[in-house]
């Protein structure tokens, strides 16, 4: 069973509601019998199906199950993997997996990335925006991937915030997978705006311990953020970095092919100075839908043709079957139409290793 309980008033009720019924605040999803199980041939979030919101379908594009090493001595887990390199992906597959609704309001990457899931559902997004808030280029991909913008402050209480519990369920999976393969860390630094993310992650480590689970210690989840004095809500624990140190940390990462955003460099900024932490790194959502030429360009019908003889392979197998064109291109022009609906990726289990494969529709 669950019960979602008020963040604001501690109103709680038995069921599931995106706002409280009592004062309209941010409520949490509270489950009654909790078990720790993992569906392990599931190389995504949704190897933890048993400990989410139940659905009765389940949109998704293989977020989640990324990799966790270390990187100049320091661990980090790689958000940028994820399909719109944000871990936001996870929080819009569990939202489109459970809600109807395509309406939200424009928070920089959720919308982008909760407009890329709609669009792999058929559905076009239709975002409100506040002008004072966008990035122009942000928009230039969301009016690409379809979606309709709406330039209001004023919102409908139908449209979908950034802080409702489906975001946080999607969320706290980081936290299970850095449980499930337990590096030796003592604290999780987290890139943080509102907050949000280190407060999700708090909760799956706690309902992992609850679910019977021995953490071994208790990891300390620490809210990074660059030179802020706004306090983050509900007590969670919060250190300032010099832009200097996180500027040094994002040419240090892109060294090693990591492209990631300056806050999340601040992440890896602390996790080195500790010693003993863990960086959680992600980037800006960035997809371009234009890419590789039109519908029937002549590459596009060469990764036809192979997918037509191989059935399914992976984008290194098709650029090995085609024989030209760089293993860049071959990427881009497959992740182009996977948007426009032409293929279908599946994230699938070799071994240990969590691969990709694509297939026509």
């Amino acid at each position: 069973m669950i019960i979602s309980k008020c963040l604001v008033c501690r109103h709680a009720e038995d069921g599931i509601y995106i706002r409280c019924r009592k004062c309209g605040g941010m409520v949490l999803f509270e489950y009654t019998d909790l078990k720790w199980a993992v569906q392990r041939d599931l190389p995504s979030m949704w190897r933890y199906w048993r400990m989410l919101p139940p659905t009765e379908k389940r949109v998704t594009l293989g977020e989640g199950y990324t990799p966790i090493k270390k990187v100049g001595g320091v661990f980090v887990k790689n958000e940028t993997v994820n399909p719109t390199r944000s871990y936001a992906d996870r929080a819009s597959s569990t939202i489109v997996s459970n809600l109807d609704s395509s309406s939200l309001k424009y928070v920089k990457d959720f919308a982008l990335s909760l407009a890329y899931y709609l669009k792999s559902s058929n559905k076009p997004a239709k975002v409100y925006v506040d002008p004072k808030e966008a990035d122009p280029q942000e928009l230039i991909f969301l009016h690409n991937l379809g979606a309709e913008i709406i330039f209001s402050d004023a919102l409908d209480p139908s449209v979908l915030n950034y802080d409702n519990p489906f975001v946080i369920e999607g969320l706290k999976t980081i936290a299970f997978e850095i449980v499930e393969r337990g590096p030796k860390i003592d604290e999780i630094y987290v890139p943080a705006k509102t907050g949000l993310l280190a407060l999700s992650i708090i909760k799956g480590l706690h309902e992992a311990s609850e679910s019977g689970m021995d953490l071994g210690s208790s990891y300390s989840v620490v809210a990074v953020r660059l030179e802020s004095d706004k306090e983050l809500p509900h007590g969670i624990r919060t250190v300032n970095v010099d832009p200097r140190d996180a500027l040094k940390s994002l040419v240090d990462l892109a060294r090693v092919g990591i492209r990631t955003e300056l806050l999340s460099a601040s992440a890896y900024s602390m996790a080195a100075n500790s010693g003993s932490g863990l960086a959680l790194l992600t980037g800006s959502s960035r997809i371009d839908v234009r890419l590789g030429g039109g519908r029937f360009s002549p590459i596009k019908s060469k990764v036809k043709r192979a997918l037509e003889r191989r059935g399914s392979a992976t984008a290194y197998e098709v650029w090995e079957d085609i024989g030209t064109h760089s293993l860049r291109g071959i990427y881009k022009v497959m992740r182009t139409m996977e948007i426009e609906g032409v293929v279908k990726g599946e994230y699938v289990m070799r071994g240990r290793r969590k691969v990709k494969q694509y297939r026509l529709l």
